[in-house]
C-alpha cells in the first residue's frame, strides 16, 4: 500500500503540523518538483563520466553501465546492474534553489535467475534478456557506480544471453601502496637557524684626517677643505721655500 501511494502519503505527512516537519528541504521535496525538467546526454559524478544509451550508440567506449548496492548494504547483498536510459535534473520551488539529478535506468533481473557470481573467480554475470520485475527506474546520480558489459566467453547456446560485468575504477581515486614501517632511524636534518641577528654599525664623522705619508719622505696634507694653512705667514714661508728650491735647481743645472 505504501509503495503505491508513497507520494500522496509523504505530502500529507509533511503538511500535517502535528508531525513537526520544519526542514525546508523536506517540505519542498514533499511538495514535488517543478513541471519542467532539464535532460542531459552525459553527466560527470563520483569520478565517472556517464553517457545515456542513445548518446553512446556507435561509440568505441561504453559509459552507460550502472551499478548500485543492494537495499540492506551488507556484504551478502546483491548489487543491481542496469543501463542508463535518461539523465534528468529536477528543480524544486522556493528559495534557496534546490536541484537534484536523477538517473533513469533499465535494470537487469537481480534474482538468481538473472544474475550469478562465479564461486572461484568472483566474476559477476547477468542475463541481458531478463529485467527487474518492479518499476523502480530512478536513482540519485550520487548513488551510481559505473560498469561495462562484455559478451560471455563461450560459444554454447545456453550462454548466449549472459554477459560479464566489469567494474570501473573512479578517475578521482588513486590507489597508493601502503608504506612499510622502517626500523632504521630517520637521518638527521641539517641545522639551519632561521633567525638573523642584525648588528648596527656606528659611523663617527672625523674631518681631521691628519697627514699622509709622501713616498719621497715628506708629509702631504689631506686635502680636505680649503683651509690647508692656518695663517698668511705660513703661506709666505712655503712660497720662499719653493723659490729657494728652484734657485738651487738652477745652480745645479749650471754645474
Amino acid at each position: 500500500m505504501l509503495d503505491n501511494n508513497f507520494v500522496e502519503w509523504f505530502e500529507l505527512y509533511a503538511r500535517n503540523p502535528s508531525n513537526n516537519v520544519t526542514n525546508i528541504f523536506v517540505k519542498a521535496l514533499a511538495e514535488g518538483p517543478n513541471r519542467t525538467t532539464q535532460s542531459y546526454p552525459m553527466y560527470f559524478v563520483n569520478g565517472y563520466k556517464f553517457h545515456t544509451i542513445g548518446h553512446g550508440t556507435g561509440r568505441a567506449t561504453m559509459n552507460s553501465g550502472v551499478c548500485i548496492k543492494g537495499t540492506n548494504y551488507s556484504e551478502n547483498a546483491s548489487d543491481y546492474y542496469g543501463q542508463l536510459i535518461e539523465i534528468l535534473e529536477l528543480e524544486y520551488p522556493g528559495y534557496p534553489f534546490k536541484r537534484t539529478v536523477l538517473f533513469k535506468c533499465d535494470w537487469f533481473d537481480p534474482s538468481r535467475h538473472g544474475s550469478r557470481r562465479h564461486p572461484n573467480y568472483s566474476l559477476v554475470e547477468v542475463n541481458q534478456s531478463r529485467r527487474f520485475n518492479k518499476y523502480e527506474p530512478f536513482i540519485l546520480a550520487m548513488q551510481a557506480c559505473q560498469v561495462y558489459y562484455v559478451p560471455y566467453p563461450s560459444l554454447r547456446r545456453a550462454q548466449m544471453d549472459w554477459i560479464a560485468v566489469c567494474k570501473i575504477k573512479a578517475r578521482v581515486v588513486v590507489e597508493m601502496p601502503e608504506l612499510s614501517k622502517k626500523t632504521s632511524s630517520m637521518p638527521e636534518l641539517a641545522f639551519q637557524d632561521n633567525e638573523i641577528n642584525l648588528h648596527q654599525i656606528e659611523v663617527v664623522e672625523d674631518n681631521d684626517l691628519g697627514l699622509l705619508n709622501d713616498p719621497n719622505g715628506g708629509d702631504i696634507g689631506s686635502g680636505v677643505g680649503d683651509d690647508e694653512f692656518e695663517s698668511e705667514d705660513e703661506i709666505e714661508h712655503v712660497l720662499e721655500s719653493e723659490s729657494e728650491d728652484e734657485d738651487d735647481d738652477e745652480d745645479f743645472a749650471d754645474l
